[in-house]
């Protein structure tokens, strides 16, 4: 999967790449009350200089990124569906039918962070960028948010990680009748490894929150659910919480989706919408290497799910089992997850 000799090339081209750059640079450096001046380095001198190493260096990262998006994706396309029957229950997952109300983050309904309204008391631009405003909004609620979220994920793999057969997640041995084999197991050298991503950034996600309210404005995207307004582009942005669970057992990705259905391992998750990237061929091959959900984060239930949530305050019963955040989860297999880190090395 790794191509060592490439790895070597490239940090060859880098180092060298380095090394003129400061060849270059080096004599023009001047101590403050010099006398003697050097000769300006102009542009146009640098631009020559690194033309052909800058040509090879993205020539050699753009083939070796399509190698491992196309070739090495294959091959282990086919290392995962040779399991056979392991692999069989993915190909199957229940389709979960997309509910509107839970694709954009729940409305808060504020005078800031919205066009036309005012200056977010936490926000970096005073009022002239509504669409920021808003999803740094949505950043500090993701921040309050974030280890209840991490909770939840572990009680899912932990679950599973311990579980003697599926059956002891609640699962119907009929449908579920395949042992667990621990010898395919994830990074880590449990069956299922989670990680939790970073916070999403208001700046990065603005981006996004642009190209939503393009689609809003041609009628593409609603602009009201349930009645209720979407006060701003930014809340259909559903991903600042997000995390990865990994496997090396296909049969796992059927496993731990079932778990998410039934809701009883943790009770604060709902899917609200599912998409099986393996089964979709309409898709490119690099991009057939996961299940993508997105999860409903729901306020606790009860005084003993709040004490052990890692939210702060006091239970709030009124709030019992309303959505807080929209949330992403991804689920792959190891090797997919290599490639991908492998791919971002270049």
């Amino acid at each position: 999967m790794d191509n060592e000799p490439v790895r070597k090339l490239m940090h060859k081209l880098q180092r060298d790449f380095f090394r003129d750059y400061i060849q270059l640079v080096l004599p023009r450096l001047q101590t403050h009350g010099q006398d003697e001046i050097s000769q300006k380095l102009m542009k146009g001198r640098v631009e020559a200089t690194f033309k052909h190493t800058v040509e090879k260096i993205r020539k050699v990262a753009s083939d070796e990124e399509s190698r491992l998006g196309c070739e090495v994706i294959e091959v282990c396309l086919d290392k995962y569906k040779a399991l056979k029957e392991r692999w069989s229950l993915l190909e199957h997952l229940p389709v979960i039918p997309s509910d509107k109300s839970r694709n954009c983050q729940p409305i808060a309904n504020t005078s800031f962070g919205v066009s036309e309204g005012e200056p977010s008391p936490f926000g970096s631009t005073k009022g002239e960028n509504p669409d920021l405003e808003r999803l740094e909004h949505l950043v500090f609620l993701s921040r309050a948010f974030a280890k209840f979220f991490e909770r939840q994920m572990e009680l899912i793999t932990t679950k599973v990680n311990n579980a003697k057969n599926p059956q002891a997640l609640g699962l119907h041995h009929d449908e579920y009748m395949l042992p667990f084999n621990d010898n395919l197991t994830a990074t880590g050298g449990e069956r299922a490894n989670l990680t939790m991503g970073p916070i999403k950034k208001a700046e990065r996600a603005l981006k996004k929150a642009k190209e939503y309210e393009e689609e809003m404005n041609r009628g593409d995207k609603d602009t009201e659910i349930n009645g209720i307004q979407v006060l701003s582009p930014a809340d259909y942005v559903i991903d600042f919480l997000r995390c990865t669970i990994e496997v090396e057992d296909p049969y796992l990705v059927a496993v731990v989706f079932a778990v998410l259905l039934k809701e009883e391992v943790a009770t604060c998750l709902q899917i609200c919408r599912a998409k099986n990237k393996f089964m979709d061929k309409s898709l490119p091959k690099h991009i057939q290497t996961n299940v993508l959900m997105n999860l409903a984060l729901i306020y606790p239930h009860n005084q003993e799910e709040f004490e052990n949530s890692g939210l702060v305050g006091d239970y709030d019963s009124t709030m019992a089992g309303r959505c807080m955040m929209v949330c992403e989860l991804q689920i792959t297999m190891k090797d997919f997850l290599h490639i991908k880190r492998l791919q971002h090395a270049y």
